[in-house]
């Protein structure tokens, strides 16, 4: 009996019921209807269970309470008559019996039913109790659901059957909004967010895979709901074991989301792919635990950790004002005036754990200036255009060997420890706290010897042009395989490294920006000292004659401290006079620089057959003139070239009846040959070139070739974070320095191989040259430049500053913004993951330079330049370029070595005020 369902008809319309039946039949006992022979309790002896084919064949009779209207609701359905259908014999015996007894009681068959689950009476709970456990409320719900098919009839059904889920779903709620305990007794508050509690790594602990899963998980009845509504195919099995399953658990203690179990990974992905390709990243499992989110937001302010992570995401994304307070209306995300909070807590966390980090660590600091223009559309005398300069700085620990061997994992723990520790402090002790740190062993850092350094020093030695010579083999074979869409790397010739840095994800610090103008030595100095007191509060006892801090930055920051130095020497305090800070230029600046001493050397004119400026024509680049280049623009055109000279070198040299691979080291043998024939060609003006005489454009295309592929070996080693790369290709780079009249870093690189070759110690050495490489990611080959690490943090800075206009100044920027620039990046990583958003900057994505490359090769072949065949170009040919290495190295011979081992221990204050004049004018002409 308890696979019988009451969803039969009554020869009683329920409408007819008087108060005195139904009060009559509050509570039913197995005996009540003994009297008709009816045994409605079933026992071992007359089993009257209804099985599925039976109750099937009759789900056709309406519950109304009469035969008629349930004849009429068929008419009305276009169904068959119940009463015209071939009902099995021993099934209408029962029911006759059954409605005969109810008859008699004066019952309707909502009356019987309401009393017969509200009894008390223990055998008829346990006939209940029957019903239930074999699944009869689903099977009823299912019957009533395909049967109720007038408006009101269904609009009560859905009405009743919607309370229920309500009910269960603020319960969930509730239990979320309140805590649920946890397997040691303490209470889950993780829905709760407090703006001074929220830091990365709190927000990042949130942000583990499987957050919005966890809301929609705890809101066990309204996933149910969502998941009907949200699939996109009919899943009416699972759907019916996610019943089974919500029936066997106890009905007050769900916790484990074990709906989310049963759609699979699988399912979902296929969802996905048969949608559009728009919608194909909005997957169901985030728009589920979303609406849990606001749900549980809109009953209590508490729960907020949703919104506030929503909210921090969109601010560093530069969503405007409005938006956001719209967005928290609909429950969606905090306020802006609650995310400026959280923003305020996360900057007294970052600083916090700068602070710490330092006094604990080694580090060195980079900055470089940061100008943001301010347009003002209305002009007036106090509402004028301006042009602000501020400094941006980052604190970078510089990695023990130690730390090199731990897992990248391990890091993140050390600074939530270092962040927890220092939160159970007072920040009043800070200051009494820096005096009792012990010093951390200091590096030596000259070598005791004061020996003359021989002028060899300076020059490319023999290793070092071997290793040129190899790194030529690797370049060249690389680009012939690209042109030639080679998908086999076999006929690349390899490189071996040579002190190849391990790797390790870098510990950065991003400082508050700073409205102090750093084009000027006063400014130089007031940032020093504003980092040291306010930034890191760094006592003055601190520093002592044997710290050393070093201080990267551009050449002209470089400059500007060589100069501040030897003007405070004097100062007997360690910190006034300076000698803790050793400015040290950086690797980025340097490649711009000689990327723009290539391009100047090489541009020519238009009417020059090969020059750049006539390839710029032909490809109509922007942005490129001799005097004004943009770097990215630049550098890309360089690379292009260089694959196109390369591309013209192959059809000239290889062999068509070999096969490309095997012939691909050979033509870069032949090339190297060629290079290093070159000053012979120069010599002899009748020497032959691919059976032919050579002119000066094949010249200028061959010191093109040499000269980029310094340049190219260059950002390879960086991004490789190989420091004998980077070591051996420096003194190269300085011949083409001097060669190409870059003074201010022709002098700053004698300054720099002076000290790596002969001044400094070989740890310091290495300490140097590892602070001018980074890796935010921790990956192989993932190194870049600091310098090109700080420009992009002040990338970032422009980018918020310029999105929120005129509700940015520069003191929010310090207070709430420039500490947590990275930590903005990696929540919009982890937040987009979350949703299975997928992004990918479209700006970042590399079209093909295929087409570039064969017309740029065309336009050599038709100049005859590298190539056997004869030039079809009319023009005159060029004359010849600059040799940068052998100018260079005549500058260098014949007088500005001696003048700078002179010098070396002074700086010429009336270049730098010549300079700084320049800037400032140049500044005045941006605006």
């Amino acid at each position: 009996m308890g696979r019988m369902a009451f969803g039969t008809p009554t020869t009683q319309s329920s409408g007819a019921t008087s108060h005195a039946s139904q009060n009559t039949t509050n509570a039913i006992s197995g005996d009540t209807l003994s009297s008709t022979g009816v045994h409605l309790v079933p026992t071992m002896a007359q089993p009257i269970a209804l099985n599925i084919e039976e109750q099937d064949q009759a789900s056709t009779i309406q519950m109304s309470g009469s035969p008629s209207a349930g004849r009429q609701s068929s008419r009305m359905s276009g169904q068959t008559p119940a009463s015209t259908r071939k009902m099995p014999s021993i099934f209408h015996d029962k029911m006759e019996r059954i409605k005969v007894a109810i008859h008699q009681e004066h019952l309707t068959l909502p009356t019987f039913l309401s009393a017969l689950f509200e009894s008390d009476d223990g055998d008829v709970a346990q006939w209940a109790g029957q019903f239930y456990s074999n699944d009869g409320p689903r099977r009823i719900i299912e019957i009533w659901g395909r049967k109720l098919r007038t408006r009101t009839w269904d609009a009560s059904f859905v009405n009743s059957a919607v309370d229920v889920v309500v009910e269960r779903t603020r319960r969930d709620l509730r239990r979320c909004k309140e805590g649920v305990i946890g397997e040691k007794g303490l209470k889950d508050r993780a829905y709760r967010f407090p703006y001074y509690t929220v830091t990365q790594a709190n927000i990042e602990d949130i942000l583990c895979p499987g957050f919005l899963d966890g809301y929609a998980g705890r809101a066990t009845y309204l996933t149910r709901f969502l998941k009907g509504v949200l699939d996109k195919k009919n899943k009416s099995g699972k759907m019916k074991r996610m019943n089974e399953d919500m029936d066997k658990s106890d009905d007050r203690d769900i916790e484990e989301s074990e709906v989310e179990k049963d759609v699979t990974v699988e399912d979902e992905r296929q969802d996905r792919d048969g949608a559009p390709a728009h919608r194909r990243h909005r997957g169901p499992d985030a728009v589920r635990g979303c609406i849990a989110a606001m749900l549980l937001f809109m009953t209590s302010q508490h729960c907020n950790a949703f919104q506030t992570v929503m909210g921090v995401f969109l601010h560093c994304m530069g969503c405007p004002t409005r938006v956001l307070d719209v967005l928290s209306s609909l429950g969606l995300s905090v306020s802006d005036d609650q995310v400026r909070l959280v923003l305020g807590n996360m900057t007294s966390d970052a600083i916090a754990r700068v602070r710490e980090a330092v006094l604990n660590n080694d580090w060195f600091i980079v900055y470089d200036n940061i100008n943001i223009a301010n347009r003002h559309h209305h002009q007036r005398i106090n509402n004028l255009d301006t042009f602000d300069n501020g400094t941006a700085a980052t604190v970078i620990l510089i990695p023990t060997e130690e730390d090199r061997k731990k897992a990248k994992s391990d890091m993140k723990a050390d600074l939530n420890q270092q962040a927890e520790q220092h939160n159970k402090t007072s920040r009043n002790d800070e200051c009494g706290k820096n005096e009792e740190k012990l010093h951390a062993p200091a590096i030596e850092v000259f070598r005791p010897e004061k020996s003359t350094p021989s002028a060899g020093i300076f020059f490319p030695t023999a290793t070092d042009r071997s290793q040129f010579r190899a790194a030529c083999r690797h370049h060249f074979s690389s680009a012939i395989s690209r042109s030639l869409c080679m998908q086999s790397s076999a006929c690349v010739v390899p490189i071996e490294p040579i002190d190849r840095l391990p790797v390790h994800k870098t510990v950065a610090f991003p400082l508050q920006t700073m409205k102090i103008d750093e084009s000027t030595i006063s400014g130089n100095l007031a940032v020093l000292e504003h980092v040291s007191n306010v930034g890191l509060r760094l006592a003055r006892n601190w520093f002592t004659d044997r710290t050393s801090i070093i201080v990267a930055g551009d050449q002209m920051t470089v400059a500007r401290l060589l100069s501040l130095k030897i003007h405070r020497a004097i100062d007997p305090d360690p910190f006034g006079c300076l000698s803790w800070v050793h400015p040290i230029p950086q690797l980025f600046h340097m490649r711009m620089n000689l990327c723009g001493t290539i391009f100047r050397t090489h541009y020519g004119d238009t009417n020059c057959p090969g020059s750049l400026a006539d390839i710029i024509g032909v490809l109509r680049r922007k942005h490129l003139t001799k005097d004004n280049m943009k770097f990215k623009v630049a550098d890309e055109l360089l690379k292009l070239v260089f694959e196109a000279l390369l591309f013209v070198f192959w059809e000239s040299l290889h062999d068509f009846g070999t096969s490309a691979e095997s012939e691909v080291q050979r033509v870069t043998d032949s090339i190297i040959d060629i290079l290093n024939g070159l000053h012979s060609l120069l010599q002899d003006p009748t020497r032959l070139l691919f059976g032919r005489p050579h002119t000066m454009a094949d010249i200028n295309a061959l010191l093109f070739l040499r000269d980029v592929a310094v340049y190219i070996e260059l950002d390879e080693a960086i991004k490789d974070g190989d420091l004998g790369r980077i070591r051996s290709v420096l003194p190269t780079i300085t011949l083409m320095m001097h060669g190409g009249g870059n003074t201010n870093y022709s002098r700053e690189l004698l300054r720099f191989l002076y000290g790596m070759r002969h001044a400094w110690t070989d740890e310091w050495e290495r300490r140097v040259l590892s602070s001018m490489l980074v890796n935010p990611k921790g990956v192989v080959g993932g190194w870049m430049a600091t310098d090109m690490y700080q420009e992009n943090n002040n990338y970032l800075l422009k980018v918020i500053f310029s999105a929120k206009g005129p509700n940015m100044s520069w003191e929010y920027l310090r207070d709430a913004i420039s500490t947590n620039i990275r930590s903005f990046q990696e929540i919009a990583r982890l937040f987009e993951r979350e949703v299975g958003a997928n992004y990918h900057n479209p700006a970042h994505k590399n079209s093909s330079a295929v087409l570039d490359i064969a017309k740029v090769k065309e336009l050599f072949q038709d100049s005859g330049i590298l190539c056997r065949g004869p030039s079809r170009d009319k023009r005159p040919l060029p004359g010849l370029v600059v040799d940068l290495q052998h100018e260079g190295g005549g500058k260098m011979a014949g007088g500005a070595i001696d003048k700078f081992l002179e010098t070396k221990d002074e700086y010429d204050d009336e270049e730098l005020e010549e300079i700084e004049s320049a800037q400032a004018t140049k500044h005045a002409e941006n605006i």
